[in-house]
């Protein structure tokens, strides 16, 4: 069975910097990770550091008191966050051997803001473990609101035919973050555990997207197709809902 782990964990500050972080005038992956960690190893595109927080050790599954870790990049952002320039840095954690079932990479937040000819270090923080066999989710960036900003990640699982699709969406700030939505019904499907000369198959997926306006935060649409056992009936789907935003997170209007 191939599945998708996912650890929301609280907010986690990196503790990792024996020196002050120093401010970059290149924005690429070397020389944002050289600036954070002080080295960086072209070969592999990681940085290595040394850890003894329990906190983030235990999330890897680490028994020991103290761990080397590898981080690298997932992806690069400019952004405009109230009216200032920043670069927005997503990366990933891991062990050096981390390929099991379960092993899901911690997924970092790193900001730096412009500064003339220069990016200077702002702040940083972890925001979930999500993904498997040592590879991350791949992440999305979204666009929710008015100088409002998200990070969204689509995971599943598939076991005895069956898969399913989940669809999670992070709110990013300068100092923290929080889920503002996860949507377990994104899509699904029997194919490896169906007939097709019976017609026993069925399988749906979905869609989604932001729909821009004045408010504060945008209302998110979900558009869902394909066909869905029901009552032992296969039956068709094609559907609509809608997201709005209430009491910090987003809520299905009715």
């Amino acid at each position: 069975m191939k599945k998708t782990f996912l650890i929301i964990c609280g907010l986690i500050f990196l503790n990792i910097l024996s020196a002050q972080t120093s401010p970059i005038y290149k924005v690429d992956k070397e020389s944002i990770l050289k600036s954070i960690f002080g080295n960086y190893n072209i070969d592999q595109t990681e940085s290595l550091w040394v850890t003894s927080d329990t906190s983030i050790l235990k999330d890897l599954g680490i028994i020991a008191k103290k761990d080397t870790l590898y981080t690298s990049v997932l992806r690069l952002d400019t952004i405009l966050l109230n009216n200032a320039n920043y670069l927005l840095i997503i990366t990933q954690t891991k062990p050096k051997e981390y390929d099991c079932h379960t092993c899901a990479p911690l997924i970092g937040i790193v900001f730096f803001n412009q500064k003339n000819d220069y990016w200077e270090f702002k702040s940083k923080y972890y925001l979930t473990s999500i993904g498997s066999w040592g590879r991350a989710v791949r992440p999305k960036l979204e666009h929710i609101g008015k100088d409002k900003f998200g990070i969204s990640f689509r995971y599943g699982f598939t076991g005895q035919g069956y898969s399913s699709l989940s669809l999670l969406i992070f709110e990013i700030g300068l100092k923290n973050s929080r889920r503002i939505i996860n949507i377990n019904d994104y899509g699904a499907d029997n194919l490896g555990n169906c007939d097709e000369k019976k017609s026993t198959c069925w399988a749906y997926t979905s869609d989604y997207s932001f729909d821009i306006s004045k408010k504060e935060y945008f209302d998110l649409v979900l558009k869902t197709k394909g066909t869905k056992s029901i009552s032992s009936k296969i039956v068709p789907i094609d559907k609509i809902k809608i997201y709005t935003y209430l009491d910090s997170s987003y809520i299905e209007k009715l």
